[in-house]
């Protein structure tokens, strides 16, 4: 420690032992909350600190070792399978012993958790597990759904939710989601709240029809595990104020909690940015999963001339049915094209050749990187809106927010530009300049020392 001109006591920087947990990483699953595990490990390493990442090592009973990008990873042994049993049960999964002993081998001096789940990847008992053994522990919250059922955050489809988990409201809204006649949910939701008054949880009959008179239990256990989530963690990283306002709003106590917005690795340069546009070309950069929307950008292009505008579709998919599906609706057009995975040091410089990037997300993003790439590759944002999306883009002068999950309204939106381009161009004058990656990794430094210094 050492003592400032001010008579100051200053506490000098130390070298952290990290571990970073999640449920997939490179190179098998390229997503926003890899790409930002990734270079957050990368840069704390460069400061000096020793970083592993782990993953669970999914239906396997023995550990895995590799390396990404001279990034250690370790995958612990988890053999747990999946079935409704186990996701109602609410017990340990089988890899909880592996993923302990791996604690004990690498002795961090913080455990920090960028994704927890309620299925067999890192959970809640993990978190509690390392808390249990002393270890400092810290959640980046990447995604809305530990506080939202749906995952959108939109109340019966309508508005934006206040984020409050309420059982009653909630449990109406999950059943808003099924997309069920109004005289089906209100006999659902009444019986669901009757047994839920008369403490009698249907989920132990095993079938789905238990699960679907059960949303208020299961809306109680959400609250139950968000408010164990946030009381047993030393720490919170919220990457927006959105969602950091939430998390009091839920009774979460705001000293705990750090506000460090998203920002952008350094990328190679655009080198040919569009100066024109004539034909609208859209391209769409992410996972091939129902909950980004796809399906519904591809409707909404189906009432536009293909002549007047082309969609470019990046992303990596795992042969679903969902995937399939969106391939067969788009096998007639020929204005999409289907251009596989984008490595991730490639976006930029690849998307600056089209004329707008369309996020048509149906879940509530917390705050997605390819909205800044876009941005970087001079590109304005056409999409849903969520608050992750609505909190980065202002509708109209640096991009374009719809309804979510209305293809009429993405439609009516990109038929717009099509009969009025200039305003594309004069949305690509008002892109706020990117946040340098190195600063997200300066505050986490920071907060780092900060809770070690605490201990």
């Amino acid at each position: 420690m050492n003592i400032g001109k001010q008579g100051k006591l200053f506490r000098k920087r130390i070298a952290v032992r990290i571990i970073f947990c999640l449920n997939h990483f490179f190179p098998d699953q390229i997503g926003g909350t890899e790409i930002y595990t990734l270079e957050l490990a990368k840069a704390l390493k460069a400061k000096g600190h020793q970083v592993l990442i782990v993953i669970p090592n999914y239906g396997k009973d023995k550990n895995d070792t590799y390396k990404f990008e001279d990034v250690d990873v370790e995958k612990y042994a988890e053999p747990q399978e999946v079935d409704r049993l186990f996701l109602q049960s609410n017990i340990p999964p089988q890899g909880l012993p592996a993923f302990c002993g791996l604690l004990e081998r690498f002795v961090p001096d913080l455990v920090h958790f960028q994704e927890v789940t309620a299925s067999r990847g890192i959970s809640v008992f993990h978190l509690l597990d390392a808390k249990a053994r002393g270890y400092k522990t810290i959640i980046t919250f990447h995604l809305a759904g530990h506080s939202c059922h749906t995952g959108n955050l939109m109340y019966v489809d309508k508005k934006s939710c206040d984020g409050m988990i309420n059982i009653s409201k909630c449990a109406w809204c999950t059943y808003n989601d099924k997309g069920l006649s109004y005289t089906k949910k209100a006999l659902l939701f009444g019986t669901s709240n009757l047994f839920f008054r008369v403490g009698y949880d249907t989920r132990k009959w095993q079938h789905k029809a238990g699960t679907a008179l059960a949303f208020h239990f299961i809306i109680e256990n959400l609250k139950k595990s968000f408010d164990q989530l946030t009381n047993a963690c030393d720490h919170i990283v919220s990457i927006t104020t959105w969602y950091k306002e939430m998390l009091i709003k839920n009774g979460v106590n705001p000293s705990k909690i750090t506000h460090i917005p998203q920002g952008l690795r350094k990328q190679a340069a655009c080198k040919n940015p569009k100066k024109t546009v004539d034909r609208l070309k859209l391209v769409f950069v992410g996972r091939i999963s129902k909950i980004k929307g796809i399906h519904l950008l591809i409707e909404a292009l189906e009432a536009l001339p293909e002549e007047k505008i082309s969609l470019a579709i990046y992303g990596q998919h795992n042969g679903d049915e969902y995937y399939n599906d969106c391939i067969r609706k788009s096998a007639r057009m020929n204005n999409i094209t289907w251009c596989g995975v984008l490595q991730p040091e490639a976006v930029v410089q690849t998307i600056c050749l089209y004329d707008a990037l369309c996020l048509p997300s149906i879940c509530s993003e917390m705050s997605p990187l390819v909205i800044q790439e876009a941005f970087a590759a001079g590109l304005p944002v056409i999409a849903s809106n969520v608050y992750g999306n609505a909190e980065q883009i202002k509708h109209g002068v640096t991009g374009w927010l719809f309804k979510l999950g209305d293809p009429e309204a993405l439609s009516s939106c990109l038929k717009e530009l099509i009969t009025q381009p200039s305003k594309v161009l004069e949305a690509r004058e008002n892109l706020p300049a990117a946040r340098p990656f190195a600063l997200v990794a300066e505050e986490y430094d920071k907060l780092y020392q900060e809770i070690i210094d605490s201990a």
